[in-house]
């Protein structure tokens, strides 16, 4: 007998699909929580610099330093172009605004590469579950036919 003629081959290639249609979507859930980590860090990345850029504009004297969530510390502003920088293992190096801003655009820059990947992957799996979707469609009206 032929297997395209099977109906149990059919409704077996209709279940196989059906999971890993399941499975895309997952994925692509997955990969659209990490896009929008990836994203949330750019963003803060570039409010970094551009707090960075600011900081020696000011004037020496006090500064609200936030600590997060909202909440700010007054606090003296001693040097106004020296900042510490983690490179991590809570090791810091001393930066001039030049060279922490620099620091940080090589971090984006590897961050965007990520988010770009990260697109290319979300698109191949879409492009995929469309064809799945697609060769499911037609399994079913050809098993609603039999």
């Amino acid at each position: 007998m032929d297997e395209e003629k099977n109906p149990m081959n059919d409704s077996q290639k209709l279940q196989l699909l059906l999971y890993k249609i399941q499975s895309q979507q997952g994925t692509l859930q997955e990969l659209y929580k990490q896009l929008a980590l990836v994203e949330r860090s750019l963003s803060e990345l570039e409010d970094t610099i551009a707090a960075i850029e600011e900081i020696p504009k000011t004037k020496e004297g006090e500064a609200l330093v936030p600590v997060g969530l909202g909440i700010f510390v007054k606090a003296e502003l001693l040097e106004k172009n020296k900042f510490l920088v983690s490179v991590g293992s809570d090791i810091f190096l001393d930066k001039t605004a030049a060279e922490a801003k620099e620091y940080l655009e090589a971090q984006k820059g590897r961050i965007r590469r990520n988010h770009e990947l990260m697109n290319a992957q979300i698109k191949k799996i879409q492009m995929d579950l469309n064809s799945s979707t697609k060769e499911a469609e037609g399994l079913y009206v050809k098993l609603q036919g039999k």
